[in-house]
């Protein structure tokens, strides 16, 4: 009977808390950030006494506790008589769309496209309690009218920004930083002994007893703290888990992992769709091959009429060449010193 001790019968799962494995998972601590926490609930905690609190702008590199910081602030402020909303940049990326957002939480049905309109609608009800805002990914926002809208005419309330990088801060408008006067919470990426202690107490209420050991545990680890990344951790145990069950097995092996890992491997290894902005890079410099940077930068702002920055059309000119889609040769400018000539990859073309 050995070997059907190590099979799963048809009912049976290695899980016991899968759950715990899913990105929109919050634990029930948040290990390693108390002092951040402890900071931000300082600054909110006014509106609690219905009075005005402090601004906070949060930076960090993605996959570091972040945002599972603020939901699990916002999961303890639901016993408390304050409007809250958190809004994800990437999704709602303009201040119509912010607008928008909040009408449909508050419950109203947005019937046109005046942001004006809108916001006299949404300012009413949200003065009516103190507001907490909290803008996820803040950098990917196209404009910044509606920041300024809410610092103005909001009575009560804390505004919270976080975003990867601090760039992003330097094309606001002036008359926003001045009202923001943001409190600045750096979050630094967990160490060694951070990751794994966060890792194995995930995986001790993701699965059962005696399923997944240490070594395995220790391998998956590792790869998540080069990441800097703790999602990659959390990935590749539910991803080791599912290999496990749908082979039958009771305890997850070598084999499962490395299974997991070729297919991620496999997957990395596919060509990813570009974004919609690297797109029209791309193309312009299609049309305009063996340009320099800065007139590459140039025809993309005459094209788009984009605000991007030139720090941060660096930073895409970068990626294009990490996706091996350009080739990047640094030449002598002369007085304006160094600068880059891009041109295509053919090969990859």
């Amino acid at each position: 009977m050995g070997i059907f001790n190590r099979i799963l019968m048809n009912d049976e799962t290695i899980f016991k808390n899968k759950d715990a494995l899913d990105p929109d998972y919050i634990p029930k601590m948040v290990p390693y950030r108390e002092s951040e926490q402890q900071e931000i609930a300082y600054c909110i905690k006014p509106l609690i006494n219905s009075q005005n609190g402090s601004n906070v702008a949060i930076f960090g590199k993605p996959g570091i506790g972040k945002t599972l910081v603020l939901k699990k602030i916002l999961e303890e402020l639901e016993d408390y008589d304050i409007n809250n909303f958190y809004i994800n940049c990437w999704k709602y990326n303009t201040t119509f769309k912010i607008y928008e957002r909040i009408a449909t939480k508050f419950g109203f049905f947005v019937t046109n496209k005046d942001s004006g309109e809108v916001f006299n609608k949404i300012q009413k009800k949200m003065n009516e309690k103190p507001t907490l805002l909290i803008f996820d990914e803040v950098d990917k926002i196209s404009d910044y009218d509606f920041l300024y809208n809410f610092l103005e005419n909001l009575n009560k309330k804390s505004i919270i920004l976080i975003a990867n990088q601090k760039d992003w801060y330097i094309k606001i408008d002036q008359r926003i930083k001045s009202r923001l006067m943001p409190k600045v919470l750096d979050f630094n990426p967990y160490t060694m002994n951070q990751t794994m202690d966060i890792l194995k107490k995930r995986s001790e209420i993701a699965f059962l007893d005696n399923v997944i050991n240490d070594d395995i545990i220790a391998k998956i680890v590792n790869m998540s703290w080069k990441n800097e990344d703790i999602r990659v951790g959390v990935s590749l145990l539910k991803e080791v888990g599912n290999v496990c069950e749908a082979n039958a097995c009771r305890k997850i092996t070598n084999e499962h992992l490395d299974k997991v890992l070729k297919i991620t491997d496999d997957i990395g290894k596919k060509e990813m769709p570009l974004e919609d902005d690297l797109k029209t890079i791309l193309e312009i410099i299609k049309e305009n091959d063996n340009q320099k940077i800065g007139d590459i930068y140039q025809k993309f702002q005459e094209k788009t009429e984009n605000d991007m920055s030139y720090k941060t059309f660096q930073r895409r000119i970068k990626k294009l060449s990490d996706l091996k889609r350009i080739n990047l040769e640094v030449i002598n400018g002369g007085d304006q010193g160094k600068t880059s000539i891009i041109s295509l990859n053919k090969i990859k073309e």
